[in-house]
């Protein structure tokens, strides 16, 4: 497996346009094939020889193991199938958010709308209507082989439902889909399909009713746990705050976990962008709060509970993790977070990786550098004779002397939580006599806070 850093996330440059998906990306469908080890992205939003484009027909594949090492952005990168089908084959017309799961019995990938929506960028045969066209079909059960590089039409029959849903997971023991289905007034559904059914769904149970309201997940990732044979969910709308659901397929049965951690959104727009992966190795679901306040955590489902992970980055210019959409390559034990927006600094966003630990228990306590870049010029500066540093998160701050010059001091043993640090001028009777700076800051595991000349402040996670 590639090496990467615990406890932070580590970026990746984006391919370059018509490399992979790139620019402003969102709702990209993410899938792990076991037999090549490489991610395969489908349908969604992003940067593309054809403009800022939606609902991009090309599918591309990433491989981590060369990516990582690779000297260039565009390493690991490649693309599985043209945005325009040749000549006498067939290919999803315009994908967006759509299921999008590895079967490894058939050797396949499965694209179930899910949302298509035609675009005004077409290739030649291909129309802008609301219907199919001999090689672009639209709200059909389609199969990409990504050994011979060419889709299927699985039944020409459209799906029932695509505008009430949008992912799916696949269960092997009974060769069957699973999906969350919105239906209007009668509420919210949980639906399955066998694969010798396509694409005939029945209702496994609902309509579903959590807390009272009307759970409203038909929007959100699926996270499938093979060994139990479980889906989870978060549910970003629900009236009391985002809600943790799982099903259990083999007593059809739908549970409700409780809140997440980190309370309601503040955003009004609060469905799809709760993103759940599950890990296998682990035994964890992964989630990341990408709307306010944003969070990182790791579910124990024989616990019961929650983990505090972090979004601390190593990028200079972003310090916190953000994206999009979430993926998880099994073969690299690795999270992939990616479609944050892009900035000034960075036009093109940024990939991030993150490796998660076989011990997810937040430690008992850590230790915190504060460090300057310079000494900051003061009037008088004979008066001063040492620096009062103290850490404080309550009404008994820790407050420890060093002396004028320093440039660097470490406290030990520091407990995890939200603290107030502060750096200040004082004498030898330890007098605060001079400019200081203050700064919020919670921690999480050994950090560095770096105050450059001029008190402003950086945090480095390490």
């Amino acid at each position: 497996m590639i090496e990467l850093p615990p406890n932070r996330w580590t970026a990746l440059l984006p391919p370059s346009r018509g490399r992979g998906p790139t620019g402003g990306i969102k709702h990209v469908s993410t899938a792990w094939c076991s037999r090549d080890g490489r991610l395969y992205f489908c349908g969604g939003d992003y940067s593309n020889p054809w403009g800022e484009q939606s609902y991009v027909q090309a599918l591309f594949s990433l491989s981590l193991a060369e990516r990582w090492p690779g000297t260039t952005p565009d390493a690991g990168w490649r693309l599985e199938h043209p945005y325009c089908a040749p000549s006498g084959a067939v290919m999803p017309k315009h994908p967006d958010t759509v299921g999008w799961v590895w079967d490894e019995g058939r050797g396949v990938f499965w694209m179930i709308p899910g949302q298509q929506i035609p675009s005004l960028n077409v290739c030649p045969g291909e129309t802008t209507s609301w219907a199919s066209d001999p090689q672009y079909r639209l709200g059909t059960i389609m199969q990409f082989n990504p050994r011979e590089g060419n889709w299927t039409e699985v039944s020409p029959d459209p799906v029932p439902g695509q505008a009430g849903t949008r992912f799916c997971v696949y269960d092997p023991p009974e060769d069957t889909f699973y999906r969350f289905r919105w239906d209007g007034g009668s509420g919210m559904y949980l639906e399955r399909m066998r694969a010798v059914d396509v694409p005939r769904w029945s209702r496994s149970i609902g309509p579903l009713k959590v807390a009272g309201t009307d759970p409203r997940c038909h929007r959100e990732y699926l996270s499938y746990d093979p060994k139990n044979r479980r889906i989870y969910v978060v549910d970003g709308g629900h009236a009391s705050g985002p809600r943790l659901y799982v099903y259990h397929i083999t007593d059809n049965r739908f549970e409700d976990l409780g809140l997440v951690p980190g309370g309601p959104y503040a955003e009004n727009d609060r469905r799809e962008w709760s993103h759940t992966v599950w890990s296998a190795r682990h035994h964890r679901l992964f989630f990341v709060r990408r709307l306010h306040p944003p969070g990182f955590y790791a579910y124990d489902p024989q616990q019961g509970r929650w983990h505090t992970l972090t979004l601390g980055t190593d990028h200079p210019d972003r310090p916190t993790a953000d994206g999009k959409c979430l993926a998880y390559d099994e073969g690299e034990d690795c999270l992939l977070l990616y479609g944050q927006n892009p900035s000034p600094a960075n036009a093109m966003g940024v990939y991030w990786l993150y490796r998660p630990q076989e011990d997810m228990t937040m430690p008992a306590t850590v230790n915190l550098t504060i460090m300057t870049e310079d000494r900051v010029d003061v009037p008088n500066a004979a008066a001063y004779s040492q620096y009062r540093v103290s850490l404080a998160n309550g009404p008994d701050p820790r407050a420890e002397f060093v002396p004028f010059g320093t440039f660097t001091h470490r406290f030990t043993s520091v407990a995890p939580g939200a603290y107030t640090a502060r750096w200040e001028l004082a004498n030898t009777d330890g007098q605060i006599l001079g400019p200081g700076v203050s700064l919020p800051v919670t921690i999480e595991a050994d950090i560095v806070l770096k105050i450059p000349t001029g008190l402003t402040v950086e945090v480095i996670r390490v």
